[in-house]
């Protein structure tokens, strides 16, 4: 952690320019200690006198401090360990330097000390300079009032300033390195050289004794006006909002100043009146207000009513997700929970055919269910299909809870009969996020249990490190090796978890430039359960998935406009079915399929995405 972070808590010391100086410590045994000694100099090499130097180490934060004597020497005992070493060689300045001559923390080198030992670091001050400049708004005229700040390139303090009447700032006494410039002005904010994030930001290269002179404009600007409408009867809808931004009854959203380059934003209605959505990529006109319809539907609802099985009283807290037939997934968080009554309304949700999915949450001796017409199931395909159509309620099945038993057993690996660690084991495929309730994760001789379960025959999914395969060894749910559970009691299911295929490939636009990170992830396509994700890196990624399965693949993916994310569609001559990420309230049956590829039993498939326009 950096000596030039204050206020640690529970911490007595002393500020004193940027650093924060630690009470001195107890004293310490000879034995258990070692020291730091070193010289600091400046540019002329001329020793530096009265400079306050800080330690930190990985075992030690703040570990303590020393001053440099007339000969611009320092000596520092302190506890065997790794510590880097800093000070702030302009008086006054936000800045720390971190030995060697570096402006960042992160930069720092970790001097190792050992005890009975010596460890000797030195260092040069590094020269100052400063940047200087000139900011206008889109048109050329200058941007006064406007808040100028300065910060290394790894985000660490560099200094402030505001602009004058002429739009003019400067900013001085800056350490020699990399930095960049971010400024503000009425809610606008921006970076060097007009762009608007830190990761696209340019550089500035601060030299000594000399002054960085730069300048830069505002992006032109324009607004969106949206309007919403009902979807099936196209009659206006007064109240939403879009984003921060909210109609107010006038049945119209005017999002102003508004850079030109693509947005969009989310669309909700007060008491879920309708679906909330999203809007198209809007891309303002400078100084235009673009016009802007959004369809909202209306969400369809399910009740149910949630009961002990053998004696038929209703439970309060017990918590039910509405699921898909194919591809579903438990959320991070619990679903929608019973009152007093028992008594759940599930939603709002798209339109379409739904399985439940109960969790118990207020009396965890009872199990989780597929909700059956009679009684809960471990298998989804047992379950009741419950058909909700828009703007309408519909009532579910009873949801019959029985009391719960677990399975337990070890995951090792199936060529070498090694345990593994860290898999994560849960009943529906994995997905990105801290996992669903209920899931459990191996520890290091292999060993799981994943409780709470109704006493029904599961299939059980095991998941390391975004490679993922069902009990048996198999990419398939509905083919999985299904344990049966006993109330009260422990069942057993030892998984050897088989090799993958590997399945590799590049992300890049239609005009061949890379997108540089983002989740790839791999459904098999027969259930639509993700079995593989993967972060992309520069371009390109690769994991590891079972063979002789067929795949499908969907993203969710950043460049420095805007976002996608959505099922892989092959382009076509007219460019894509649907924008990407963009199902615009197309029923599920009517959307496009996605491209599906075979995973070979040996060698490698290679699945190049090329988003299409749009």
């Amino acid at each position: 952690m950096p000596v030039a972070l204050l206020g640690r808590a529970g911490l007595a010391g002393t500020i004193v320019g940027a650093l924060l100086l630690p009470a001195a410590p107890p004293a310490l045994a000879a034995a258990d200690t070692g020291t730091i000694t070193g010289q600091i100099r400046d540019s002329a090499g001329n020793p530096v006198s009265d400079l306050l130097i800080a330690f930190d180490g990985r075992e030690h934060p703040y570990a303590g401090y020393a001053t440099t004597d007339t000969d611009g020497r320092y000596e520092f005992t302190t506890p065997a360990d790794s510590y880097t070493v800093s000070f702030s060689p302009v008086p006054g300045s936000p800045q720390a330097q971190y030995v060697p001559g570096k402006i960042d923390h992160a930069d720092a080198t970790w001097f190792d000390v050992t005890a009975g030992g010596n460890t000797v670091v030195d260092d040069t001050l590094l020269g100052t300079g400063g940047i200087s400049g000139r900011l206008t708004t889109a048109s050329g005229a200058p941007l006064a009032d406007a808040s100028v700040e300065i910060t290394t390139s790894r985000g660490s303090e560099g200094g402030t300033s505001t602009t004058d009447g002429e739009g003019r700032f400067e900013v001085s006494q800056l350490l020699t390195g990399s930095y960049l410039l971010a400024y503000s002005h009425d809610g606008r904010y921006q970076y060097y050289k007009g762009k608007r994030s830190p990761e696209t930001a340019d550089r500035i290269i601060v030299t000594a004794n000399q002054d960085s002179e730069v300048t830069d404009s505002l992006l032109p600007v324009g607004s969106i006006r949206i309007s919403a409408v009902d979807a099936d009867t196209a009659q206006p809808i007064a109240s939403f909002c879009a984003d921060d931004w909210c109609s107010n009854g006038t049945g119209t959203v005017t999002i102003p100043d508004r850079p030109t380059q693509p947005h969009r934003f989310s669309i909700v209605t007060p008491r879920n009146l309708y679906l909330a959505t999203w809007t198209d990529w809007i891309t303002p006109v400078p100084d235009q207000t673009v016009e802007v319809t959004v369809a909202l539907r209306k969400p369809a609802w399910i009740t149910a009513t949630v009961v002990d099985r053998t004696t038929g009283h209703p439970l309060a807290d017990m918590c039910v997700h509405a699921l898909p037939a194919k591809g579903p997934r438990l959320p991070d968080g619990y679903g929608i929970c019973s009152n007093s009554a028992g008594q759940v309304r599930i939603g709002p949700l798209e339109p379409g055919s739904y399985n439940l999915f109960a969790e118990p949450v207020g009396d965890r001796s009872y199990g989780r269910q597929w909700v059956g017409a009679t009684g809960g199931t471990g298998d989804q395909r047992a379950a009741v299909t419950v058909v909700a159509s828009s703007g309408s309620t519909v009532a579910g099945p009873t949801v019959r809870l029985d009391r719960a038993g677990s399975i337990s057993g070890r995951v090792t690996d199936e060529q070498t009969g090694t345990p593994l660690a860290n898999v994560r084991v849960s009943l529906l495929g994995y997905h990105p996020g801290t996992g669903p309730p209920g899931s459990a994760v191996t520890d290091s001789d292999g060993r799981y249990e994943v409780t709470g379960l109704g006493p029904y025959a599961w299939p059980l999914f095991f998941n390391r490190n975004g490679f993922g395969q069902w009990a048996g060894g198999v990419p398939n749910r509905y083919r999985a090796a299904a344990t049966t559970v006993t109330v009260g009691t422990t069942s057993g299911y030892d998984m050897s978890m088989r090799p993958g295929t590997e399945v590799r490939g590049t992300f890049s636009k239609q005009d061949s430039r890379p997108f540089g990170s983002g989740w790839v992830l791999v459904h098999n396509h027969v259930t639509g359960d993700i079995v593989g994700s993967t972060w992309l890196t520069n371009g390109q990624y690769s994991l590891r998935v079972l063979p002789r399965q067929p795949i499908h693949l969907s993203y969710n993916v950043s460049d420095e406009q805007r976002s996608y994310d959505g099922p892989y569609l092959r382009c076509t001559a007219t460019g894509p079915a649907v924008s990407a990420g963009q199902n615009g309230g197309v029923p599920h049956n009517r959307r496009p399929k996605p491209a599906v590829f075979k995973v070979p039993s040996t060698g490698t498939l290679t699945a190049d995405i090329v988003l299409c326009a749009g």
